[in-house]
């Protein structure tokens, strides 16, 4: 498997900020008509995970569509780390090159395809983002 040149980690990166930008509005959307003092509550309810108040404002299908795009922003930004740190692309169990097709396809994947499996039988443990 061959390492991602330079312009494949340009078109990874790009495509990862053009999803980040798209993760963003969907967040801003979820906390359009809100006032600024629920928006802070539901914020620090996703980065604490402490704040009934915030929690009990929102729909349980809101809540999960909120977390959903809170936990696909931390996907992206680590990669993005990734990348930062010159690890783009490479798996992050085993190390080697993740397949550029998977990354296309996903972009903010942090393994190859055969960890992955492994990780979805519960033979190893997923990495944690970041």
């Amino acid at each position: 498997m061959r390492q991602l040149t330079p312009s494949d980690v340009e078109e990874l990166e790009n495509e990862l900020r053009r999803e980040r930008a798209t993760v963003l509005e969907a967040i801003r959307a979820h906390l359009a008509g809100r006032d600024e003092d629920q928006q802070r509550e539901l914020i620090n309810y996703f980065a604490d995970g402490d704040s009934r108040a915030a929690a009990e404002q929102l729909s349980e299908t809101e809540l999960a569509l909120l977390r959903h795009s809170m936990d696909e922003l931390e996907a992206i930004d680590a990669a993005l780390k990734r990348i930062d740190f010159g690890v783009g692309g490479l798996c992050a169990v085993c190390g080697a090159p993740i397949p550029l097709p998977r990354l296309r396809a996903a972009p903010a994947s942090q393994t190859c395809l055969e960890c992955q499996q492994k990780i979805e039988a519960g033979d190893i443990a997923a990495p944690r983002p970041g």
